[in-house]
């Protein structure tokens, strides 16, 4: 399938062009009323068979809770993406034989 270009779906009337005609039926038949009673979350039980499962195969190990870690184990997770991109430049210039200040290393 090849998309339209816009000089072309400019000349077209409402309704003529292939897509307008082929999406309406598919629209249409994807309309409908809500109902909650279709829609259900089966992803959170399927991952509690699945833990289920692992409990009663054996298959458990101990883990350490992020609210019980040590102190030592929280580290600051901001990270300055544009000094950690600029350090990065320069470390690729020097490597590549170029100062960041548009001169030959030393």
């Amino acid at each position: 399938m090849t998309m339209a270009h816009p000089a072309e779906l400019l000349r077209c009337r409402a309704g003529d062009h292939w897509s307008v005609k082929t999406g309406a039926p598919l629209i249409g038949d994807w309309t409908g009323a809500w109902k909650a009673d279709d829609c259900s979350d089966k992803f959170s039980d399927a991952i509690l068979a699945l833990v289920n499962m692992k409990v009663e195969a054996g298959d458990t190990a101990t883990v350490t809770m992020l609210d019980d870690a040590p102190s030592a184990a929280r580290v600051n997770s901001n990270i300055d993406l544009a000094d950690l991109l600029a350090k990065g430049v320069a470390k690729l210039k020097l490597k590549l034989g170029r100062s960041t200040r548009g001169q030959r290393p030393q």
